[in-house]
């Protein structure tokens, strides 16, 4: 039985089935590398724009729509939490606001008072999500899209002190060069880890 067993087995196919195996596991191993790279130097972008006082609006691991997100003050959702964080603020703002304006509910609100919606609710800022597609990520700050189109049609740059846009040039350089600074950080890291751990090579 079992030399029919193995007469039936054909080498070829076995080998193919281990080289596909092996190639998976290298694609798999090549994908969270990759991965890790783009997440520690969006990492480094984000921990730099906080000292710098950037406003922060989402920190997201890879692209598309969010599976799941968390916001400091909400907790963790399936899906996006921008909705249900718009609305708690909006609906707050329009209590808060004084009496004369409270009647004009399609007013729009400001920032500021949207920044202190937020302060007395004690909801962060900023959405951690992570996206359907996890190759990548990135951090979206205020004012990186550097223009809104208003009703005229005419592109009006965010007058806000905490946009990146109006931060001094060197905190910008410093921002933007963060995240390679970081990948640099991570790389010698890694190396120590590796040669501390020690690793298979040809003598």
């Amino acid at each position: 039985m079992a030399e029919t067993l193995i007469g039936l087995i054909d080498p070829t196919l076995a080998w193919s089935a281990m080289e596909g195996l092996v190639s998976a596991k290298n694609f798999l191993l090549v994908f969270i590398g990759f991965s890790a790279v783009i997440f520690v130097h969006e990492l480094g972008h984000f921990l730099a724009a906080k000292w710098c006082d950037v406003r922060i609006d989402k920190f997201a691991v890879g692209f598309g729509r969010a599976i799941f997100s968390y916001r400091r003050g909400l907790g963790f959702r399936w899906g996006p939490t921008l909705e249900e964080y718009r609305a708690r603020l909006g609906e707050w703002a329009q209590k808060h606001r004084p009496a004369g304006e409270q009647a004009a509910e399609d007013a729009e609100l400001g920032d500021r008072e949207l920044a202190r919606a937020a302060r007395e609710l004690k909801l962060g800022e900023t959405e951690y999500c992570f996206n359907i597609l996890p190759l990548g990520g990135y951090v979206k700050m205020l004012g990186q899209e550097d223009f809104a189109i208003d009703k005229s049609g005419e592109l009006m740059v965010k007058e806000d002190p905490r946009a990146f846009t109006h931060k001094p040039i060197g905190q910008r350089m410093f921002i933007v060069s963060s995240g390679v600074l970081m990948n640099l950080a991570f790389a010698a890291f890694v190396f120590m880890i590796v040669f501390m751990l020690g690793m298979k090579s040809p003598s």
